[in-house]
């Protein structure tokens, strides 16, 4: 009975992190990207709640020209945006970006693994992050406008 129970524990778990890594590999195919300036970044797309949940986390780096775009719907307003690192082992610039494609709040090189809450401080339709630090590297600042090439 306790190999039975064995057996099927094994196969439970072994399909989850299936599921968790076939997820994150479909995620991770996308050609989209965010122009910023003359930096063009290479991003995931982040576009349910459950992507926006799950985000990057679990991910141990991340290359200096990518990144993940949570995109805003269409319909959805601009509103305080709320995000943590719970699970990101690695520091993010989190960029907030408005639904006229300008850049309204940066926060810097988010602590890994914190589980404190990181708010906009403007109201905010789309969140890019970005390796830590970059954005200070890139001169990327406060009302740069933002363009999205979205491949579908």
């Amino acid at each position: 009975m306790r190999i039975l129970l064995l057996c099927i524990a094994a196969f439970v778990f072994e399909g989850a992190a299936f599921s968790t890594a076939d997820a994150a590999s479909m995620l991770r195919r996308s050609n989209s990207q965010v122009v910023i300036g003359e930096h063009r970044f290479v991003v995931e797309l982040a576009r349910s709640p459950q992507e926006w949940s799950r985000g990057l986390m679990f991910r141990d780096r991340l290359a200096p020209f990518e990144g993940m775009l949570f995109l805003g719907s269409e319909d959805s307003e601009e509103r305080t945006q709320q995000f943590w690192m719970k699970n990101v082992p690695i520091s993010l610039d989190l960029i907030f970006i408005s639904r006229s494609l300008k850049i309204v709040d940066i926060h810097h090189k988010a602590t890994p693994l914190s589980e404190e809450s990181i708010f906009s401080r403007q109201p905010a339709l789309h969140v890019l992050e970005i390796r830590g630090g970059r954005s200070k590297e890139l001169g990327i600042k406060l009302g740069d406008r933002v363009e999205f090439k979205i491949s579908e």
